[in-house]
């Protein structure tokens, strides 16, 4: 069952892929996704956010027309957590993730991004399952020549110096974090002309 907020924000994309311009960078995942504030952190016009808080990697595959009407010359995924954070087996996650990346076809160039570490009040129930992953989502990018972006590393060696990252939830990201994601995929946006 789709949520309100999941329903409304699927009309705001299909009002942007309308929209989008045809070297168009689609933007892929739940909450972290949806909270990335893509104009303030590139200031690019043809960024495009279909994040949706909440969301699953079933939820991202039903509503990937609207990212394909968007015409993308480049799309960003990152989505899972809260497959994991419901209790969602490995089996099932690598199934749904396999329908999902093999859906993506329509779009000449796609960049899936690892998971992110989660905040210490999580790091049992869901933290140790992000490596396993990860590693799945590096081992499936390389098979249908995807680009596999790290951001586990930075992130965790950001966390191990003591900074902070998250909000109080433990989940979701401060200004912080969501600079040093910027600032890691910021040379492999796609830039019209480049």
């Amino acid at each position: 069952m789709r949520t309100a907020h999941w329903r409304q924000r699927c009309r705001v994309m299909e009002n942007e892929a309308r929209r989008a311009s045809a070297d168009a960078v689609v933007f892929l995942g739940d909450s972290l996704t949806e909270l990335f504030d893509l104009d303030y952190f590139f200031k690019m016009a043809h960024l495009v956010n279909h994040g949706i808080s909440g969301d699953h990697i079933d939820g991202a595959r039903e509503r990937l027309p609207l990212s394909q009407k968007a015409r993308p010359q480049q799309l960003w995924l990152m989505i899972g957590i809260n497959d994991l954070f419901d209790g969602r087996e490995d089996d099932h996650l690598f199934a749904e993730y396999g329908l999902l990346l093999d859906a993506l076809d329509f779009c000449p160039r796609v960049m899936v991004q690892s998971l992110l570490p989660t905040g210490a009040s999580w790091r049992d129930e869901a933290g140790s399952r992000v490596a396993a992953v990860n590693r799945f989502l590096r081992d499936e990018s390389k098979k249908r020549g995807f680009f596999f972006v790290d951001l586990y590393r930075p992130f965790s060696r950001s966390l191990e110096a003591g900074k902070r990252l998250f909000q109080p939830d433990d989940i979701h990201l401060n200004e912080r974090a969501y600079a040093l994601w910027s600032a890691r995929i910021k040379d492999l946006i796609f830039r019209p002309g480049a």
